[in-house]
């Protein structure tokens, strides 16, 4: 077998890999935390043999999802345009932050079915939370002259937590959810640090 017959084999198995575990995510984001192997070849076009040929099992299939939800999370980012209004700009992140949690939440599950530790799941987690703070600061500069409290409050308000809470907790629809969010992030912002006194119950009563 020649060199050339044989890089042309690695770049179809390449191929196969790649569209495989591409099918797996898809699968994953629609809501299928863990697929069956006939799921994801169906999925893919392939046969269930190609899949374990390719990956020999599903540990290590999923652990190749991993990196791809990794990626995604690193690579999800959201700008605002900073000459809008107060307004606009708290309701454009709203917006924006709340899509990509609807977006990535079923890439979150599957995550965190498939960590190993504490450790590891925090450090993600606090990863996240720090590119998440920039983007907020990037996009409401207003909001780093706050008060400590009045601070994390709307960085509360745009969590994923307060999100999953409002929609999938306490049943509230996008349209709510997001009303609430926006509302309140503008109240914190205008009234300054004389919401600060108020913040921590706030919170309590969002987050219960």
């Amino acid at each position: 077998m020649n060199s050339q017959t044989t890089d042309g084999r690695l770049r179809r198995s390449s191929r196969s890999r790649d569209k495989i575990v591409n099918a797996a995510l898809a699968l994953i984001q629609k809501g299928s935390v863990k697929p069956t192997g006939n799921e994801i070849a169906e999925a893919a076009g392939v046969s269930p043999r190609t899949v374990f040929r390719l990956f020999g099992d599903l540990e290590l299939l999923f652990s190749a999802c991993e990196v791809g939800v990794l990626r995604f999370f690193e690579q999800s980012t959201i700008e605002v345009d900073r000459s809008a209004s107060l307004q606009e700009r708290v309701w454009s992140l709203a917006k924006a932050k709340c899509k990509s949690f609807d977006e990535r939440r079923n890439f979150t599950l599957f995550y965190l079915s498939r960590v190993q530790s504490d450790l590891e799941t925090n450090h993600t987690s606090a990863s996240q939370a720090e590119k998440e703070r920039l983007e907020l600061w990037a996009a409401l500069p207003e909001v780093v002259a706050l008060e400590a409290n009045a601070r994390h409050l709307v960085e509360v308000m745009y969590s994923s937590r307060c999100w999953d809470q409002l929609r999938y907790a306490q049943n509230l629809t996008s349209a709510e959810a997001l009303n609430l969010i926006a509302s309140t992030v503008i109240s914190i912002v205008e009234s300054g640090s004389a919401y600060a006194s108020v913040t921590t119950a706030a919170e309590k009563k969002i987050l219960r």
